[in-house]
């Protein structure tokens, strides 16, 4: 969530934008642990207090920062509609819509720092993952509704384990990431279809 905007003149939202593309490359580069305010405002061009000003943590800016690029990447104009597609090929383009050598790197980071920062992992597991996930869930919904997918399947389990097996092609390989989600759900599309 963007931070709350006090009374006084207008904040510029190219200021708070460019502040968001700082913190995401940041996250993606030093982590949380390593992560720091100053760095950020430097390459976001803006000053320290700037950004506390909105975020008055480091914690709540990374917050601010997932929210900010789910939305991003959950709305992108160029995403295929979702509807007009089927079977795997919905799938992927869910899966493919949040997926970004810098998210990848972003959870590589944050998994990282889990165990100095459990309360950080929290954050970014109920900002970051949980969203993708309920996305995904959606679509697994959809075309069970529309008859792609078998009714007993377990969505939940099914939307956990093509982020897994994606996530998990991604990092072990040196395959691409559209390249290693398009395996992953073509491993997995038999058992989620129809049976005849």
């Amino acid at each position: 969530m963007m931070g709350e905007a006090p009374k006084g003149r207008p904040r510029d939202p190219a200021i708070e934008e460019a502040i968001m593309r700082a913190t995401s490359r940041r996250l993606a580069t030093d982590g949380y642990s390593r992560m720091r305010v100053a760095d950020i405002a430097a390459d976001a061009g803006v000053t320290r207090p700037t950004i506390y000003l909105r975020w008055p943590t480091k914690r709540e800016l990374v917050e601010a920062v997932m929210d900010y690029r789910f939305q991003q990447q959950a709305t992108a104009p160029t995403a295929p509609d979702l509807d007009e597609l089927h079977g795997p090929d919905a799938l992927k383009a869910a899966l493919t819509r949040f997926a970004s050598a810098e998210a990848i790197a972003v959870a590589t980071q944050m998994w990282a720092d889990s165990a100095q920062h459990p309360d950080v992992w929290q954050s970014y597991r109920e900002h970051a993952l949980t969203p993708r996930l309920d996305f995904v869930n959606d679509t697994l919904r959809r075309l069970r509704e529309r008859g792609e997918i078998a009714p007993e399947v377990d969505i939940e389990a099914a939307a956990a384990a093509c982020l897994g097996v994606a996530a998990s092609l991604i990092l072990l390989s040196e395959k691409a990431t559209e390249e290693a989600i398009d395996q992953a759900i073509d491993l997995l599309w038999w058992g989620l279809r129809p049976r005849p």
